[in-house]
């Protein structure tokens, strides 16, 4: 395998690997957070809920998959910086390093959440929440950049399946936080007969629903993975 064929392999790695966790990976670790923390209440483990042991660990999983799309980047780049006369390449690696940087920070704030009893605890919870989605919206514009480079003959084709899976994402928050503001409404009723404990968990986010989403998203995840190793 000549040097040219190892670049273009070093390329295609990169762009899976960060579409996988940028469009895949955080962005549902993210819904897991919101909608579904009354998933599988009985499964604790470190006593943390699985909401919270599956969102910590999604974005762990994520900063493993993203270093090494890194590297390999920057081997391709022969680990010299992208010049600032490749306008798009440009602002694709700097927004990249940014957003790469700030998820670092956010694991770290993560890790060290104050306790429960932590006057802290509430405003911190709505920095994480805010800052989360500030770097899941930078990184999608990360992604628009990356497929608009040239030399990937992408063309419209990957632009457009951004576009989708943005869209689908926006419909399904959309059903979740119709369903989530159901569920918390009924949350609040005071009567706690059984008929009533029963629509609560009927209006809260369904694991169908969940896995309807995943499905979708990882479709249009896999379409856009396929096309960049087909057209590189």
């Amino acid at each position: 395998m000549d040097n040219a064929e190892k670049n273009k392999d070093k390329v295609i790695a990169h762009a899976c690997l960060m579409v996988f966790v940028w469009l895949y990976l955080v962005p549902n670790g993210i819904v897991i957070a919101r909608y579904y923390k009354n998933l599988l209440p009985s499964s604790r483990f470190l006593n943390a809920p699985f909401w919270f042991n599956a969102h910590r660990l999604v974005m762990i999983i994520s900063l493993l998959f993203i270093i090494p799309a890194f590297i390999l980047i920057l081997a391709q780049e022969n680990w010299h910086w992208v010049s600032p006369d490749n306008r798009t390449k440009y602002a694709h690696s700097i927004l990249g390093i940014v957003t790469i940087g700030l998820l670092f920070f956010q694991i770290v704030l993560g890790v060290a959440i104050p306790g429960k009893d932590s006057s802290f605890r509430n405003l911190f919870g709505w920095f994480h929440r805010f800052s989360g989605i500030f770097i899941l919206v930078l990184s999608v514009t990360v992604c628009y950049f990356g497929v608009l480079i040239d030399g990937l003959n992408l063309d419209n084709i990957g632009w457009g399946l951004i576009l989708g899976h943005n869209l689908w994402m926006v419909l399904f928050v959309v059903i979740f936080e119709i369903n989530h503001f159901k569920y918390s409404k009924k949350m609040y009723v005071k009567a706690n007969t059984q008929e009533n404990d029963q629509q609560n968990k009927m209006c809260g986010p369904t694991e169908l629903t969940l896995i309807i989403h995943l499905v979708g998203s990882l479709a249009f995840v896999v379409a856009l993975i396929t096309m960049i190793s087909i057209r590189l």
